[in-house]
């Protein structure tokens, strides 16, 4: 083996003996956490961490996050059981790193909190720290010896100790050719925790460069230079929040606007990010509400493009709809923003800036005028309804815009109305001109204005009520008991979405039936209730917050678990229904666990070939000498890429782990290439395609065999297609296929 691949392979080693005691604490952390310990993490690690420290994320308790995990069906004992390299990681270790005892036996405090944080770094491009929170009277040095001692690491990895900072040290460094090579992580013992210290990329090339950049950011820490607990606006940004799932605190830093990229959108976030002088942030969940809270500490409030909403025009608008925005903005301190953060050409060049300061090219203003001289940036959108009838959704909208010159904004939407297709009209009510809108005779649409607003709505009638006066009925009934609280909250910007109206809507404009509603993704949608996002200024203080409220008992016992079937295939062999039991060679039992990623990816890859067969059977094709061809599917294809992919029945399963290695050249087949499919990710089944006739006695059946814990039991997944009776050479039509046939699927 070359010195490279020595280097490579020892590294990756020292990250399993750094990470394996960290393991449950921040690969599940950072997914899902509660906090009863969350604050004293992020001010351990904040006393602590240098003042040029760019992101803090803290979790909660450890036992908490894991107790969500396990309602979720995420089971660490199952992990152990399924994945033959963690297992056997368990067994070296004696103890299981994602479960509370197991944690407890390594010497980890499960009753604590994890951090992370990120520093960049010339040459490694980032340092990263953990804090692993440990019990009274264990040192995160000798944890890791005890850790690199069971893995059997001692010929891979040398510890040498120092002090830093009247704290307990140990430098890692990697066996290279008999000799310890540079650097290549620190640990350092806290009060009750221990502290890991990496980099971001482990180049071998600049292994010196490494060592020294690690070297020198040690010293940092805790030190007398100043820690990011002391940077401006930490304790204004993360303080006074809930218990959360999740915190951060991003520290801008002075450098934020010299940052400059083509995308107009980063360029924004830069914008925002310059004018911070730090951003926290936090996921809490309050009984069925999940939530996304920032508070963002500006450097003045004169940065601050938000002004307050005019409440009072929520009044007016028509209905109860399911889904509304209300926002008032500066214009101008946007503008002045961006003009501060860009470079000339690119601010002259930028998109919101061109639009809003252009003189030129809007048809109807007066000559010289720009669209920000007769806006005053309020904006309001309120949808009643959605339906698979796009003409019956845009009747339901209205809007309304704030002007400050209602004669060229009257101009500029006059010219508009040339435009072919459009017929004009006007109709008063009172002292208020309706102009209405015929478009294409389909329809019938308007716009007004009112008291420095212009209203448009998609129904001429709710522009007469809101003409006449009429209150409306934004705020009242009981599935409107949110949007009112939200909508009259005072702030710069409010959103409410009936989250299962907006659904169904969607839904239907897909032609989605209600049997076509199936599996994990439905299934966390049917939970969901509606979503609300609010932001309000203070002084120099931004508040905002998103919320989604789902339906059920509580969002962690209903919606979570729901998520996490979502999300199985993501989270490998370690499945997420409960209504699963599943044996492993040995016999034992475990609830959630590798038979529900078989059946899950042999239905979404079964339907994918169902809708390429389809449209390979219904689309026109011709011979090479021109001649028509019948409708027909494409030909059989034998199993791929092998009868099964377990390793010990002879399949192309390289490491063991129950799955076929990725391998797209076994997918270069005429069928194959004709369904448009191939497997571009490790997989769990393998997949044939059998047909036979044409027009009306075409069929085809697409099977997917499963053998995901190989003890030579396969599960048959199988989705079947015919012509439809009525297909000719004419027209070629498909007879819809009922479901999916299963045989085995629980073995």
């Amino acid at each position: 083996m070359s010195n490279e691949g020595k280097g490579k392979g020892a590294s990756k080693i020292v990250a399993v003996a750094l990470a394996v005691v960290a393991a449950g604490a921040l690969a599940v952390g950072l997914y899902f956490t509660v906090g009863k310990g969350g604050e004293t993490s992020a001010d351990r690690m904040a006393g602590i961490l240098p003042e040029d420290t760019t992101l803090l994320v803290w979790t909660g308790a450890i036992d908490e996050l894991m107790a969500i995990a396990g309602e979720a069906g995420l089971d660490g004992e199952a992990l152990a059981a399924a994945e033959p390299d963690f297992g056997e990681v368990v067994k070296k270790l004696g103890a299981n790193p994602l479960t509370v005892e197991g944690l407890k036996t390594l010497g980890v405090d499960p009753s604590a909190a994890v951090g992370f944080s990120l520093v960049p770094a010339k040459d490694v491009e980032l340092l990263m720290t953990v804090n692993i929170p440990l019990l009274e009277g264990k040192s995160a040095v000798e944890l890791a010896k005890e850790v690199i001692t069971k893995l059997e690491l001692a010929k891979e990895v040398q510890l040498d100790e120092a002090e830093q900072n009247g704290r307990r040290l140990a430098w890692v460094r990697p066996i290279l050719d008999g000799q310890a090579g540079p650097v290549v992580a620190a640990i350092m013992d806290l009060d009750e925790a221990g502290l890991v210290v990496f980099p971001g990329k482990q180049r071998r090339r600049l292994a010196d460069a490494i060592e020294q950049q690690v070297k020198a950011y040690v010293p940092k820490l805790g030190g007398d230079s100043g820690t990011l607990a002391q940077v401006e606006a930490y304790s204004d940004a993360v303080s006074g929040g809930d218990a959360a799932l999740l915190g951060a605190f991003f520290n801008p830093g002075p450098d934020t606007r010299e940052l400059s990229v083509d995308d107009g959108g980063m360029q924004l976030f830069f914008w925002v990010a310059a004018s911070a002088l730090g951003i926290g942030g936090q996921v809490v969940v309050d009984g069925q509400e999940l939530a996304l809270k920032f508070r963002s500490v500006l450097v003045d409030s004169q940065v601050a493009a938000a002004r307050q909403r005019d409440l009072e025009v929520l009044d007016l608008v028509p209905g109860q709809p399911i889904a509304g925005l209300h926002l008032a903005v500066d214009l101008g301190k946007v503008v002045e923003e961006l003009r501060k953060t860009l470079p000339s050409d690119a601010f002259n060049s930028h998109t919101v800036v061109k639009t809003f300061t252009s003189p030129d090219g809007i048809p109807g203003l007066p000559e010289g005028t720009t669209l920000m001289e007769i806006l005053d940036g309020e904006l309001g959108f309120f949808l009643g309804e959605l339906t698979g009838d796009p003409k019956r959704s845009v009747q339901s909208v209205t809007a309304f815009i704030g002007v400050k010159d209602q004669k060229s904004a009257e101009g500029m939407l006059v010219e508009l109305l040339r435009s072919p297709g459009t017929q004009a009209g006007e109709e008063k009510v009172g002292d208020t001109t309706i102009h209405t809108l015929d478009f294409f005779g389909e329809m019938t649409a308007g716009f007004m204005f009112l008291d420095n607003r212009l209203w448009l709505a998609g129904s001429v009638e709710n522009l007469r009520k809101i003409a006449e006066g009429k209150k409306g009925g934004l705020t009242e009934g009981e599935r409107n008991s949110k949007i009112a609280s939200v909508m009259r909250t005072e702030g710069a910007l409010a959103m409410y979405v009936d989250l299962p109206k907006v659904i169904e809507g969607v839904a239907a404009n897909m032609g989605r039936r209600a049997g076509d509603r199936e599996g994990p993704l439905w299934g966390l949608l049917d939970e969901l209730d509606y979503l609300t996002f609010e932001a309000s200024l203070d002084g120099n203080v931004v508040a905002s917050k998103i919320a989604v409220m789902v339906q059920g008992e509580s969002f962690r016992k209903s919606a979570l678990p729901k998520l996490a079937a979502l999300l199985a295939p993501a989270l490998g062999r370690v499945g997420t229904q409960k209504e699963y039991s599943v044996k492993t060679k040995g016999g034992r039992e475990f609830v959630g666990a590798v038979e529900r990623r078989g059946k899950t990816e042999a239905i979404d890859q079964l339907d994918k070939i169902y809708r390429s067969a389809t449209m390979y059977y219904e689309a026109p094709r011709v011979s090479m000498e021109g001649m028509k061809l019948p409708c027909q599917f494409p030909a059989s294809q034998p199993a791929t890429p092998a009868a099964t992919c377990c390793k010990e029945q002879g399949g192309p399963d390289a490491d063991g782990d129950g799955r076929c290695d990725a391998d797209y050249t076994v997918w270069d087949t005429a069928t194959w290439a004709a369904l448009m499919f191939q497997q571009n990710d490790p997989h769990s089944c393998v997949y044939s395609f059998e047909s036979t006739g044409i027009h009306s006695e075409a069929q085809f059946t697409a099977t997917a065999h499963c053998d995901v814990d190989c003890d030579g039991v396969m599960s048959t997944f199988q989705r079947f297609g015919r012509g439809s009776a009525s297909a000719t050479s004419a027209e070629c039509m498909v007879e819809d296929s009922a479901g999916i046939y299963m045989e085995n699927e629980g073995e």
